[in-house]
């Protein structure tokens, strides 16, 4: 065995002290190592370290005597236990390189309707271990202090991506990076409307952002976006045999603008969440995305789980992930369950639990009165890091655009009358139950 093997020279310094091991475990593992037998010892004391046991040459031996006399040679030609990390990051290093190669090979293999596909998602797999980033308060609290500093000196208030809505980005800053925001409603309500409105918003304002959309096609969003851009009725879009001149003018200004926005759109089928992954991290090193939209939740091919439940929560967890590591926020719609009467709460998105426990926000949209199907409640019902409350809405579904609205008159009641805002309700507000 070579006296420079970093291999063994790491194994050799988890056994001359075992706290060692907790300095390097989050950056290699028992696959990292190329010889047999090193790999095996390596997992024998990271089990009884583990365990909470000794895991020193002598009691290895004990434990498994064909690896007594490797414990005792790599213990003794050891450096020491001070440069494990070091010896760790080479181990690392040459792991994912042998990986990388491996994958290389299998991309070159592929064939079929999924090439691309399958490739990025083969490559989604090599991301490095070890990416901690444990930090003291204090250096936490410094970029803290220069981010806001930055911020304070900028003309504009909002900090974050604009929502279309200004009650909203009252609430939230705008939609801020590492975020993910669950936007549910139940079928043809218009969260498919509203969640186009939010990315072509982000784009309007020089923000890259990327649709991804498992029910539409992208022919279809871009009837969409026309309509909004332009402010032409979806319903002539349909019928372009009977628009009138006035009606093509604002066809071509609402393709106008469309054709300069740094906006994409990507109506993959099947579309996974591995794939969604590997395209946004493919067109954020390209171009620096600012916003993510996944449309929606259900028409996703979910990953394989014993349970829906179990696959949702992988879903929303590998979203909330990529938000994290991405530096962006991601607004993931989802639908409601169908049955229920009266305002949908949390407990009303499918699959509840395991999406609103990695949600940082949770906005729930609703028609109360199928009479007047532009007049919409927008329930921000989960912020973590704010307030929550009602938003009402106006929705010109024609020009598939929404603008805040007046909430509804309170009813006459013999308590005091609660204060509100143009278009928002606060969370204790009686007119939330309307």
């Amino acid at each position: 065995m070579s006296a420079f093997d970093p291999e063994a020279a790491l194994c050799g310094a988890i056994l001359l002290n075992k706290d060692a091991f907790w300095r390097v475990c989050s950056l290699v593992d028992a696959d990292d190592f190329t010889n047999p037998r090193l790999r095996r010892l390596w997992s024998l004391a990271a089990d009884r370290i583990r365990q909470g046991v000794e895991a020193d040459a002598v009691t290895i031996g004990e434990v498994s005597q064909d690896m007594a006399g490797l414990a005792i040679e790599v213990a003794t030609g050891s450096t020491g236990h001070r440069n494990a990390a070091a010896y760790a990051e080479i181990v690392a290093k040459r792991a994912l390189e042998r990986r990388v190669l491996a994958a290389g090979h299998r991309i070159a293999k592929l064939a079929g309707d999924d090439v691309l596909g399958e490739a990025q998602r083969i490559m989604a797999t090599l991301q490095p271990r070890g990416m901690v980033n444990v930090r003291k308060l204090k250096a936490c609290m410094a970029e803290w202090y220069t981010d806001a500093s930055a911020k304070a000196t900028r003309e504009e208030v909002m900090t974050g991506v604009p929502t279309s809505l200004p009650k909203l980005d009252e609430m939230t800053g705008g939609w801020q990076p590492a975020e993910l925001i669950v936007l549910g409603a139940r079928p043809s309500v218009g969260k498919t409307a509203l969640g186009l409105q939010f990315a072509l918003t982000a784009a309007l304002d020089n923000r890259p952002a990327m649709f991804f959309s498992a029910e539409m096609s992208g022919k279809q969003l871009a009837d969409r976006a026309v309509s909004h851009l332009g402010r032409v009725s979806s319903n002539s879009l349909r019928r372009p045999r009977t628009m009138q001149e006035e009606e093509w003018s604002q066809v071509t200004t609402g393709v106008s603008r469309g054709r300069e926005l740094p906006m994409w759109i990507d109506d993959t089928a099947p579309m996974t969440v591995d794939g969604i992954c590997g395209r946004a991290r493919q067109i954020n090193a390209e171009h620096r995305l600012s916003l993510l939209i996944v449309d929606y939740l259900t028409h996703l091919q979910l990953p394989k789980a014993e349970s829906v439940t179990e696959s949702v929560q992988i879903a929303t967890r590998m979203l909330k992930a990529l938000a994290k590591e991405l530096r962006l926020p991601i607004i993931l719609l989802a639908q409601l369950n169908r049955d229920g009467v009266g305002s949908p709460g949390l407990h009303t998105l499918r699959s509840s639990g395991a999406i609103e426990q990695d949600a940082d926000i949770v906005m729930l949209l609703h028609r109360p009165s199928e009479q007047d199907r532009g007049r919409l409640s927008l329930d921000v019902a989960k912020h973590r890091n704010g307030e929550c409350g009602v938003i009402w809405l106006d929705g010109d579904l024609a020009h598939m655009t929404f603008r805040e609205g007046m909430p509804p008159e309170q009813p006459q009641a013999s308590q005091a009358p609660v204060p509100r805002r143009q278009g928002f309700v606060a969370r204790n507000s009686p007119l939330r139950r309307a």
